[in-house]
């Protein structure tokens, strides 16, 4: 039996230009995308991100979240894979300049998103930027973190709703917050907006099996 190759790469040079593919048929795409006349440069989100991309780095790194779920699909757990949607509508491109050290790398950068509010970055548009202290009580054991500063709460709740909505989730959101109401006779969502300060975030903990879920916390900065 003749065993298929883990993993296949065709290539080719084309207008001064290496062309590396994963399949013959994206790089035929490839060759004639370059013959179209349409560029990349069009897009508004990707071109704002070369304008702003570092010139004395290593590397300028670009990322799609539209097309990123069809790329991660493959190495993402199952569980993940039913929340790529969730990426796809985190932004439009991001841009990251990669700096080699001696022990490690850094990355830095800026993510664009359309002016409306149908992708979860564009809650930040109407926020100012916060200075956000919890790196420093985290966990000497803390595997990722991801926090997030917002200025005016109760603006954030109101876009956040707006986006749910442009999202077609609003109504499933609604139902669960209604659900625990009926059930504790606590309004939840009133609830933390009273005590919830200007940043938020959610730590991963190194965990001692496959699940993050006994190894994930919310924190939260009170008034």
């Amino acid at each position: 039996m003749v065993q298929k190759p883990f993993f296949e790469l065709y290539g080719t040079v084309k207008d001064g230009l290496i062309l590396l593919a994963g399949s013959r048929s994206l790089l035929s795409a490839s060759i004639a995308q370059l013959g179209s006349g349409v560029s990349l440069l069009q897009n508004e989100a990707f071109r704002s991100a070369v304008d702003v991309a570092g010139q004395n780095v290593e590397s300028n790194i670009y990322f799609n979240y539209r097309q990123a779920p069809a790329y991660l699909r493959p190495i993402l757990k199952p569980l993940l894979v039913d929340q790529e949607e969730l990426v796809a509508e985190f932004g439009s491109w991001t841009e990251l300049d990669l700096n080699l050290a001696s022990n490690g790398l850094t990355l830095n950068g800026f993510t664009y998103a359309t002016d409306s509010l149908n992708q979860f970055v564009s809650l930040f548009l109407n926020q100012s930027p916060r200075n956000i202290e919890f790196p420093d009580h985290l966990p000497s054991n803390t595997a990722s973190f991801i926090f997030f500063g917002i200025s005016d709460l109760i603006s954030f709740s109101a876009d956040y709703r707006a986006f749910l909505s442009q999202q077609g989730r609003l109504a499933s959101f609604e139902s669960k917050l209604d659900s625990i109401e009926k059930k504790y006779g606590v309004d939840l969502e009133q609830n933390i907006l009273s005590w919830m300060g200007n940043a938020y975030g959610v730590c991963i903990t190194e965990p001692q099996s496959s699940s993050f879920s006994n190894e994930t916390y919310w924190v939260f900065e009170t008034r």
